[in-house]
């Protein structure tokens, strides 16, 4: 695993570790909603069941029939929800060039380790709009009309995330170096030094 040309070690710390647990819980609570909403179908085909009359058996029967695709729609979430993890994992454990940044042996590790909590504390914001969308899909298939497709919840997801991308940069952007440092190789410095110490001994003793 490298960032840029330098390898950098698999780390783990414990804000990321914290970030990590949580997004894990919020994955959870995403597969319990879901077998939540089963059981709440399945409840429903049975108190429609209960009543008697000709409405009721064409109204039973359209949600008989459609039971296949509400039940595919409602495992999408969890499939998503299990995607953003597995893309975390991908995106945390593969090299990466960043060919924007002045990446030095020095820094390398500081780069990975910020872009993988970053990418860490992101599972955790769009877990959450799926999770909410998941509960607006759930409601409008046991038959709420009357809920709204629209959430601020979900817009502030999408703004927490811009927040984190945006501080992740700023924070990479204060590791780089100026350029004639990068430039200049440890050696060198070492042999001005030397130098200057040199002609300092020989003024001394001219004197």
């Amino acid at each position: 695993m490298k960032i840029g040309k330098y390898p950098v070690k698999h780390t783990y710390k414990i804000p990321r570790m914290i970030a990590d647990v949580f997004s894990i819980a919020l994955l959870i609570l995403i597969i319990s909603g879901t077998v939540s909403f089963f059981r709440s179908y399945a409840a429903l085909l049975a108190h429609i069941n209960t009543f008697n009359g000709e409405n009721t058996e064409i109204l039973a029967q359209y949600f008989e029939q459609s039971i296949g695709w509400r039940f595919g729609l409602a495992l999408i979430f969890p499939v998503l929800g299990a995607g953003v993890i597995t893309a975390y994992i991908i995106l945390v454990l593969k090299s990466h060039k960043f060919s924007g940044y002045n990446v030095t042996k020095l820094t390398a590790q500081k780069y990975y380790d910020l872009y993988s909590f970053c990418a860490s504390l992101c599972k955790i914001p769009a877990l959450l709009g799926i999770f909410d969308m998941m509960y607006i899909a759930d409601q409008y298939l046991l038959g709420n009309k009357e809920i709204s497709f629209f959430s601020v919840q979900v817009l502030c997801d999408i703004l927490l995330i811009i927040i984190i991308i945006r501080f992740g940069i700023h924070r990479a952007r204060s590791y780089e170096q100026a350029p004639e440092q990068a430039a200049e190789p440890v050696s060198d410095k070492v042999k001005i030094r030397a130098v200057k110490k040199e002609k300092s001994e020989n003024k001394g003793t001219e004197e």
